[in-house]
């Protein structure tokens, strides 16, 4: 299988990403569907040293199982062409939080911790934390797990309403996710249920020791008290995340993850 850097469709990755009526959807680009090496079959029959011949399963399967774990990772349809190389920073801030988003991209599985991205809605949060995942699964072939926060409730409540088991197996597939991302994290009614069910996924996560990447609208309370962030966010710095959640969750929290904040303002509304 040929690698064509030239082309305008992949760039060279061998995956090209579009989306359906729900998520992001990724396939093996057409520059590389026809593999002169194993003539499409995914495998190759060579000798080893003794003579005797041995299946191998040829490169151009990679392509197919790392689109499918992109695939499996569930990103919403209007992040498909997200991408941190594409992620233009407007600011020192968003910067840095890029640069810290390439560097776990690249030194994984070698990090000592997740991320947890914190900054006011539409700074790029949510696109920096799909690119580390469009990253993961198409460059490394590792099993990444996108899920909004309000999504995953709702997921629940439904699993709930039919009865059964289902909820249990919802969980357990973010559980035991490779690299789980949770977007949004704090929002909701803070209910004792809604705090029972981040307390569960955060805490089997934490004993496990699985990387995890959130975003949040929230800020710690030391950050709040400096003057500049409540002027950049507004009546929103007053809440903090400790408030949004509890004092077992943010010590978890806290082993688990670098906390990285973003300045700037809603890039939505400014385009508007």
């Amino acid at each position: 299988m040929k690698k064509n850097k030239e082309c305008k469709k992949c760039y060279g990755k061998g995956i090209v990403v579009s989306y359906n009526s729900n998520y992001a959807y990724a396939e093996i680009c057409s520059c590389r569907k026809d593999c002169e090496k194993c003539g499409n079959s995914g495998v190759l029959y060579e000798k080893d040293s003794e003579g005797y011949i041995v299946v191998k399963v040829c490169e151009c399967e990679k392509y197919k199982i790392r689109a499918s774990l992109f695939n499996r990772a569930k990103v919403p349809a209007k992040y498909y062409d997200k991408r941190i190389d594409w992620f233009n920073p407007v600011n020192d801030s968003v910067g840095e939080a890029r640069k810290h988003i390439l560097n776990f991209a690249k030194k994984y599985p070698a990090v000592d911790k997740g991320i947890l991205l914190q900054g006011n809605p539409g700074v790029g949060k949510t696109h920096l934390a799909v690119g580390l995942i469009a990253d993961l699964t198409i460059e490394k072939g590792v099993e990444c797990i996108f899920k909004d926060f309000l999504s995953l409730l709702t997921e629940l409540k439904e699993a709930y309403s039919r009865g059964g088991y289902s909820d249990v197996e919802i969980l357990n597939t973010l559980t035991n996710a490779e690299i789980l991302v949770i977007d949004e994290l704090g929002k909701g009614r803070n209910t004792e249920w809604e705090l029972a069910i981040i307390d569960q996924l955060i805490s089997k996560r934490y004993n496990s020791k699985k990387t995890t990447i959130f975003t949040t609208n929230f800020f710690i309370k030391d950050d709040i008290k400096a003057d500049t962030l409540q002027k950049t966010w507004g009546p929103k710095a007053l809440v903090s995340l400790e408030e949004r959640l509890d004092e077992r969750i943010m010590s978890r929290l806290t082993e688990m993850c670098h906390f990285i904040k973003i300045d700037g303002e809603d890039y939505r509304i400014k385009e508007t």
